[in-house]
């Protein structure tokens, strides 16, 4: 199966280690790094800690990860989706509760 995670993957740690790993257990994983000024605006203008360069280079060793690819732009994630066709998405919790708080706040709006 075709495994699909995206991510800042900026400081990597313990918890997102677990996450490939789990993602790993499933078939080939590929891995959509965030790029730097997508980091920036998703963390803040002291962010990224580690360019995108050093972070590709991270990924791309770890033995849970079979390849890596980065993106900028929903437009360019949801092109690299459809390319890639993914068979499961594994979503971290950071990005899990983004979305639920975006849910709450346009639902608090009507």
């Amino acid at each position: 199966m075709k495994v699909w995670v995206n991510g800042c993957f900026d400081v990597l740690h313990i918890g997102h280690i677990h996450l490939l790993e789990y993602a790993k257990s499933f078939g080939y994983v590929f891995v959509g790094l965030d790029g730097d000024i997508r980091v920036k605006e998703l963390k803040g203008n002291d962010r990224p800690f580690n360019s995108l360069d050093i972070r590709f280079k991270i990924m791309s060793s770890l033995k849970y990860v079979d390849e890596v690819t980065s993106f900028d732009s929903d437009a360019e994630l949801k092109s690299i989706l459809a390319y890639y066709q993914p068979d499961i998405m594994i979503i971290g919790m950071m990005t899990t509760l983004k979305v639920l708080q975006n849910i709450v706040k346009g639902m608090l709006r009507c």
